[in-house]
C-alpha cells in the first residue's frame, strides 16, 4: 500500500492483491468496526466544507481513490500514476469474499426495483451470500426521522452483519454509518453512492474507453445531466481547477 494526501486527507492506493488480502484480514480480525471511503472528487469537496464528513475521512479506516478527478490530481502532486479503486471494483470484491467466508452482508438504500434486481444477480453469483444477505429501501430522509431511523437501525443490528453497504448518497451515508456502525457491530461499512444502480442493470456504466481517458464524469453527465451538472460542473470543476493551481503553485 502506498499513502498519498490531497487538500489533507490521507489517501490509500492498494494493488487489487493488496487491497483482497486487507480486506480479509480486518474482516477475520477483532479490531473495532471501520468505515472505507472511496473518495472521489466531489467527496473531496464536500469535506472541505462539512466538517462532520473531514472528521470521517481523517479517522477513516482507508480513503480509497474512487474518481478520475481525484486521481488526475495525485498525478500531477506526485507525478505517478494511481490506480483508480472504485465503488464499482469494491462491491463485487467483498461479495466474493463474503461468499468464500460466508460473512453476512446489509445492502441499504437506493429502491425497492434496483435491490430486487441486485438481490437476484447476488443469488446466481454468490449463493453463500443469498442466505445472509439484508436489502432495506428505506424512505429518503429516513434517518431524519427518530421513529424510521430507529426502525432500520435495529433490523440491521439484529442481523448482525459483518458488512455493511449504505447506498445515500454523501455525505449522509457517510454520517449515518458512522453514528450507527458501533451497534452493528459490524467489521466493514461503506457508502456505496450509485453503485447498486449499476451492479443491477439499472444504470449502465460508462464504457473502458471514457474510463481510460478519465472521462467516466463526462459520460454520466451526459447521461443524467438533470442530476449532475450543478455537482460536476458549477462545484466540481471549479473546485478542481483551485486543487491544480494549488498543486502547480507549489512547484514553482
Amino acid at each position: 500500500m502506498e499513502l498519498f494526501d490531497l487538500n489533507n486527507i490521507k489517501i490509500n492506493s492498494f494493488s487489487q492483491k493488496e487491497l483482497q488480502n486487507a480486506l480479509n484480514d480486518v474482516l477475520s480480525g477483532t479490531n473495532k468496526q471501520q468505515i472505507i471511503i472511496t473518495l472521489n472528487l466531489d467527496f473531496l469537496r464536500i469535506a472541505e466544507n462539512n466538517m462532520d464528513f473531514l472528521h470521517i475521512c481523517n479517522n477513516s479506516l482507508w480513503n480509497l481513490p474512487d474518481g478520475s478527478g481525484v486521481t488526475l490530481l495525485l498525478k500531477f502532486k506526485y507525478s505517478q500514476k494511481v490506480e483508480r479503486i472504485t465503488g464499482n471494483d469494491l462491491f463485487p470484491l467483498l461479495l466474493d469474499i463474503a461468499d468464500q467466508q460466508k460473512y453476512r452482508v446489509a445492502l441499504i438504500g437506493s429502491s425497492e426495483k434496483v435491490l430486487t434486481h441486485t438481490k437476484d444477480l447476488i443469488s446466481k453469483k454468490y449463493p453463500n451470500v443469498s442466505n445472509r444477505l439484508l436489502c432495506l429501501s428505506p424512505p429518503y430522509n429516513f434517518e431524519k426521522n427518530e421513529a424510521l431511523n430507529f426502525k432500520v437501525v435495529n433490523e440491521v443490528t439484529a442481523f448482525k452483519p459483518d458488512i455493511v453497504f449504505a447506498a445515500l448518497g454523501c455525505p449522509r451515508q457517510e454520517l449515518w454509518l458512522w453514528e450507527n456502525m458501533e451497534q452493528f457491530k459490524s467489521k466493514i461499512n461503506i457508502g456505496i453512492g450509485a453503485v447498486f444502480d449499476y451492479y443491477s442493470g439499472i444504470k449502465k456504466r460508462s464504457p473502458k474507453i471514457f474510463r481510460e481517458l478519465y472521462l467516466e464524469w463526462l459520460w454520466r453527465l451526459l447521461h443524467e445531466p438533470g442530476r449532475l451538472y450543478k455537482r460536476y460542473i458549477i462545484l466540481d470543476l471549479p473546485f478542481f481547477t483551485k486543487l491544480y493551481l494549488k498543486i502547480i503553485g507549489r512547484r514553482h
